[in-house]
């Protein structure tokens, strides 16, 4: 595709308007553009089709931004040209609804054009020119004459001008058709949208003039994007593909909580028996329940979840909460030693009564879908798990906190969400500023989604510009997970003798959660050269390690280690998943059980009185030093020559494994999984190192079996006898066998000659220089042998 000449044709910098931004007579406030205002008409605006409290989705094309240029208004733009040379200019544009609409009018380096057929949708429109002007510049101009009164805009987007006779299409990498975002101002039975809510709950700061608005903070979390999440897209219809006789349970189960308010609304509805995902089901724009599917994880969902004694129990995990019929919003203030909550806003707006409920400050809240058990299947689909309690764990964030220290200390919205103080909760009624505010980032682990949601939008139906900031604070909790220390480094000969620890600062295993994640122990041995001479763990960029058995043969795993010796063994800290026959899996519905579990434990866990679901799987369990907050790991590496060596040891995060995304990869036939392959392709997100230590050490000369006794040890240091008991009594650096120089002044003389008579018929080590327990005429004719010499380099015959 041929380069835009535009500078900033998308209107998309410099991307500081939240809703809309009326713009004057020739401001330049747009980057690149200036504004055209006949003083009698109405003024454009620039648009942001994230508004809150209204829906610009369908008047933008690209991006976040769009103009709308009314009556008596325009836009207009210079571009560097050659004369002699053709360019063509393409833009989107369509119009509104109303009557009385004069063409959009068009000048471009001195050539006029008007657009009579712009409709209410948008279309690609084009206008070639050669130019013709000596100037090395070019305006092009947008205006709108139609008459006032009545509102009569054009929506313009995407505007390019580049050389060449026709406009460049650029290519769809995708299979599948984009996602319709939905419409977050929907209402039903029993839910509002997101931006019904932000009509109140954004626009606010706390007491440092922070904003904190909970919708935009929540709109670019993996909760608000649950249904948008293209990994689970992929992995449903990849799970339905492979068991087709299931996809009504698939269809439920997977709906529970990445389209939660979709699913409740279908079982008040009486709906869910027929509610489909795919295929005219929710992800459908015709669907009746798609706006709401598509608000993911909102609000009306989790702050209608009622306390309950079953909440945080099996009989509401796996995405058994319930939902009240009330219309009650339960929140964190108003309880009877606060201020009083003053409901009548919400009430009048929404039709709902906000109340205090503790349960939304509750760990036990985040268990309704944070604990999740999966059924699972035999090689012919049929069903064996016949109970909840007998169904596969396929994450237990919750349990496992429930076994850590951390239990008494801090709930799951006390880390995953920020605080502040001094935040006035609402923008209407006249409560005061709250403390302990909790910022609804909902931060997490998945960066690599992130990624993918923010660098997709339009495919993936993504609303929120918010992206950045998420990411950012991603990251940060991903480097406060753990670290790795030095623990011991031991002088052996001829080898780097070190053990590392990693520390876990999580309140549940690391990783968590769905078991494609994993964490890895990477060593990286460098010389004085700063050459790479060992490593374990390498990363590669398509997020494979190499050594690692699984990414080589998917039906294998790395096991686990407590001493690593061998550069192709790498510690790999993950969840495995295994069928009925014992088999390496990836197909959630065939997970039976776990074939190792050697993930990080959080402080306070016990292995030993872990229950089932939480328990540790494989070498680990055994491994001493594999304990509640922490893991040591003995590294012994050898072949290197003498000298000085810097290591350097990461731990390294990836929400996705090689071999988990190769499995899924396979689906070539289902356009979710094909397009989330590009996607990943693409993404430069696929790993991130999360801890490292970076320390020096040397390797000394190896210990040689020099008195032949079969073992390399300080008692080598005689060539000639082989004795296991051979000692150094004089401390020379020679042993006793073969070391006449007794009194050690570096020749044989008299002086020993007069030691070794003086110990004649003696059992004396120093002086039995044969070695055959006691010092005789054998030993004087070994010393006669060295007479005026010095005894030489350990055993040398003079």
């Amino acid at each position: 595709m041929a380069a835009n000449l535009l500078s900033n044709g998308g209107f998309e910098s410099p991307g500081t308007v939240t809703t809309y931004q009326f713009l004057s007579n020739n401001a330049t406030s747009v980057t690149g553009w200036t504004v055209i205002d006949d003083g009698v008409g109405e003024r454009p605006y620039l648009m942001n089709k994230n508004r809150p409290g209204g829906n610009y989705t369908n008047r933008v094309v690209e991006g976040i931004y769009a103009m709308a240029i009314n009556q008596g208004s325009g836009i207009k733009t210079t571009f560097p040209v050659t004369a002699g040379v053709t360019y063509t200019l393409s833009f989107q544009a369509q119009k509104g609804t109303t009557s009385g609409y004069t063409p959009l009018e068009v000048s471009v380096a001195g050539f006029n054009a008007t657009f009579t057929t712009i409709t209410g949708s948008f279309q690609l429109l084009t206008y070639t020119f050669t130019a013709s002007a000596t100037n090395s510049a070019a305006e092009l101009r947008f205006f709108n004459s139609s008459p006032t009164p009545d509102y009569k805009t054009y929506d313009i987007d995407a505007v390019v001008v580049e050389e060449g006779s026709g406009p460049s299409v650029p290519v769809n990498p995708f299979v599948g058709d984009p996602a319709d975002p939905g419409d977050p101002t929907f209402i039903t039975s029993h839910f509002s949208g997101s931006q019904n809510c932000a009509m109140c709950h954004n626009g606010i700061v706390d007491n440092q003039n922070k904003d904190v608005s909970i919708i935009t903070d929540w709109s670019s979390t993996m909760m608000a994007n649950a249904t948008r999440d293209p990994f689970w897209r992929a992995k449903v219809r990849s799970e339905i593909a492979r068991h087709p006789e299931l996809q009504t349970v698939i269809n439920d189960k997977c709906s529970k909580c990445h389209a939660p308010m979709a699913n409740t609304q279908a079982k008040k509805d009486g709906s869910i028996a027929s509610q489909t995902i795919f295929d005219g089901g929710i992800l459908d724009v015709g669907h009746a329940k798609h706006d709401a599917a598509m608000d993911g994880v909102s609000c009306t969902l989790c702050h209608q979840i009622p306390a309950t004694p079953a909440l945080g129990t099996l009989a509401t995990m796996s995405g058994n909460y319930t939902v009240n019929d009330t219309k009650t919003i339960f929140g964190p203030y108003g309880d009877p030693g606060d201020t009083a909550l003053f409901t009548m806003p919400m009430v009048m707006h929404t039709g709902y009564t906000p109340t205090y409920g503790a349960q939304i400050k509750d760990s036990k809240l985040c268990a309704s879908c944070h604990n999740l058990k999966t059924p699972y299947v035999d090689e012919n689909g049929t069903v064996l798990s016949t109970t909840p309690e007998s169904e596969f764990p396929e994450q237990t964030p919750y349990m496992e906190w429930e076994q850590s220290s951390y239990v008494s200390q801090k709930s799951c919205q006390g880390c995953h969400m920020s605080r502040t103080d001094g935040v006035k909760i609402s923008t209407m009624g006249p409560s005061g500023p709250r403390n302990n505010f909790a910022i609804h980032d909902l931060v997490g682990a998945n960066k690599l989604m992130l990624d993918i949601l923010n660098n997709n939008k339009a495919q993936l139906g993504v609303l929120s510009n918010n992206f950045p900031e998420t990411i950012a604070k991603t990251d940060s909790m991903l480097k406060g997970a753990a670290t790795v220390t030095v623990v011991e480094q031991r002088d052996t000969a001829g080898a780097l003798d070190f053990t590392l620890q990693i520390n876990s600062a999580t309140g549940h295993k690391l990783p968590t959660s769905y078991p494609s994640r994993r964490a890895i122990v990477h060593v990286m041995v460098t010389n004085a050269q700063n050459q790479i001479v060992w490593e374990s763990g390498k990363v590669n960029a398509d997020g494979s390690i190499e050594g690692v058995d699984a990414d080589e043969n998917g039906v294998t795993f790395e096991p686990h280690y407590d001493q690593i010796t061998s550069a192709d063994q790498v510690q790999v800290y993950e969840a495995i998943m295994g069928n009925n026959l014992g088999e390496v899996t990836y197909t959630l519905l065939r997970g039976k059980e776990y074939l190792k579990d050697n993930r990080i434990l959080p402080t306070g866990f016990n292995k030993a009185s872990a229950p089932n679901d939480v328990r540790v799987v494989g070498a680990a369990l055994s491994d001493s030093n594999f304990i509640g907050g922490s893991d040591q790991i003995s590294y012994q590496i050898g072949g290197l020559p003498a000298g000085h060596y810097t290591i350097k040891a990461e731990l390294v995060y990836q929400t996705l494994s090689h071999a988990f995304a190769e499995d899924l990869f396979v689906d070539t036939t289902t356009p979710e999984v094909v397009d989330f392959k590009t996607m990943f392709d693409a993404s430069t997100q696929k790993s991130t190192v999360i801890a490292s230590a970076e320390f020096a050490d040397t390797v000394t000369e190896p210990v040689v079996d020099t008195d032949g006794d079969g073992v390399a040890d300080n008692l080598d240091n005689c060539k000639l006898v082989a004795n296991a008991n051979q000692r150094d009594t004089d401390n020379d650096g020679y042993g006793n066998i073969c070391d006449p120089d007794f009194n050690q002044n570096k020749i044989v003389d008299p002086l020993d000659l007069n030691s070794l008579k003086a110990q004649f018929g003696k059992a004396s080590p120093n002086h039995d220089l044969n070695g055959n327990g006691i010092v005789d005429p054998l030993d004087l004719n070994i010393l006669k042998s060295y007479w005026g010499k010095a005894p030489g380099p350990s055993g040398l015959q003079p």
